[in-house]
């Protein structure tokens, strides 16, 4: 761990780290290599060491509980608010996944009750650690493994949205949307377009546009809301098709009631960032 820290300690005062890339064509070529993206490699091969000996003649089994385990671990850690250490923890657990020969069951276990579940909960804690950037590229390897993740997508669209890149969660939402299958998904998707909508309104600067000496300038700024209009009156279709007759007869009366203690603060908006980020914030 001393020449580790000598290493880094030796980037800041001038020295560089670097890695080696190979193209597709097999030409190499050195690339600066980050402090944390060192130290995150160099800490995963001294786990990846420590896990394997650990696991040492023990059979499939066993090695899926060991995994599971650390990822329960992980997931206690992340609720105590520590993330890196959740990350290590959740490291640790993928450095176990080396089942050696499996058939396609045990593969697809693996891969979704415990790859797909660790790597997303990777990916929570670099959103809370603001590197939404780095939690993309985790998502990415959780879509590699199910590539129906809606989970990984909707994460994906709202770290766009925090690093202002509109475009891209524009292109990301129409993928986490054929992902949507229970009324809360078609709410949460609902809510991804609202964002997109309003983000858009901000980036095209409407208000300086608004007296725009152009035929229709008012309007050909403003952002394309029909689709969250579209998935609003779909969302209140099926909901409406769950409700029993009474239930039915009273909706109108109760999301009146809603909107008016909505007004006077008495009641929590289901469409609020405080309570999607409750509902999509949730280690498995």
């Amino acid at each position: 761990m001393d020449e580790l820290h000598n290493l880094v300690k030796g980037q800041a005062e001038g020295f560089e780290i670097h890695k080696v890339h190979r193209d597709s064509v097999g030409k190499e070529k050195y690339l600066k290599m980050e402090k944390d993206e060192f130290l995150t490699q160099t800490n995963v091969q001294k786990l990846g060491q420590e896990v394997a000996i650990e696991l040492s003649g023990k059979n499939w089994e066993e090695k899926y509980e060991w995994v599971n385990n650390q990822r329960e671990e992980g997931n206690k850690i992340f609720k105590k608010g520590i993330y890196d250490q959740a990350i290590d923890t959740y490291l640790k657990a993928l450095c176990g996944m080396d089942f050696g020969k499996q058939d396609e069951d045990q593969e697809e276990r693996v891969n979704k009750d415990l790859k797909a579940p660790i790597l997303n909960n990777i990916a929570l804690c670099l959103i809370k650690q603001n590197k939404f950037m780095r939690s993309n590229q985790m998502l990415d390897q959780v879509l590699k493994v199910d590539p129906e993740n809606f989970k990984a997508w909707t994460r994906k669209v709202q770290n766009f949205l925090k690093i202002g890149d509109t475009e891209e969660a524009k292109k990301t939402v129409t993928d986490a949307e054929k992902q949507a299958v229970t009324l809360e998904d078609k709410a949460l998707i609902t809510g991804l377009y609202k964002e997109i909508a309003q983000q858009t309104l901000k980036e095209k600067n409407f208000s300086k546009n608004i007296f725009a000496n152009k035929l229709g300038g008012l309007y050909q700024d403003k952002p394309d809301y029909s689709k969250m209009e579209e998935f609003m009156q779909e969302y209140e279709n099926e909901y409406l098709a769950s409700l029993s007759n009474t239930q039915w007869f009273l909706y109108p009366f109760l999301k009146t009631a809603r909107v008016v203690f909505r007004k006077l603060g008495l009641c929590r908006d289901k469409n609020s960032d405080e309570f999607k980020n409750r509902k999509n914030n949730k280690v498995e």
